[in-house]
């Protein structure tokens, strides 16, 4: 009969680690998806800083230094991917209003959605 309790004894003592383990994978889950959505809140409010300083340099104001040096890169970038975009809309006989910024053909004079003459693209 001890070896019968024994067993038991040793079964229920497993079956509390168990249990126990499991409530703390749960637990780790839980706190596992909260850091992650307290990140990418984190990432959401870095980011809208970093474009609001990046919409302020545009407008003239100026951060020191590194940050300047900072706006300056992605201005070159914005700069460098506009003119690839253009060559692509070049490429598909495209081009961009400069006053709406609407997509018209190539042989189009005028724009369509706000009626600004359009400059002949060259070759």
């Amino acid at each position: 009969m001890d070896l019968l309790n024994d067993i038991g004894k040793k079964i229920t003592a497993t079956a509390k680690t168990v249990t126990r383990k499991s409530e703390d994978i749960v637990e780790i889950t839980k706190l596992n998806l909260s850091i992650g959505s307290g990140e990418d809140k984190m990432k959401k409010m870095l980011y809208e800083i970093g474009s609001e300083l990046y919409r302020s340099y545009i407008n003239g104001k100026s951060y020191g230094e590194f940050y300047d040096g900072k706006c300056g890169e992605v201005k070159l970038l914005e700069e460098n991917i506009k003119t690839l975009k253009e060559k692509i809309l070049l490429l598909k006989g495209n081009k961009t209003c400069k006053t709406c910024n609407s997509v018209v053909n190539l042989e189009v004079n005028f724009c369509p959605d706000c009626g600004e003459k359009l400059e002949k693209e060259e070759e």
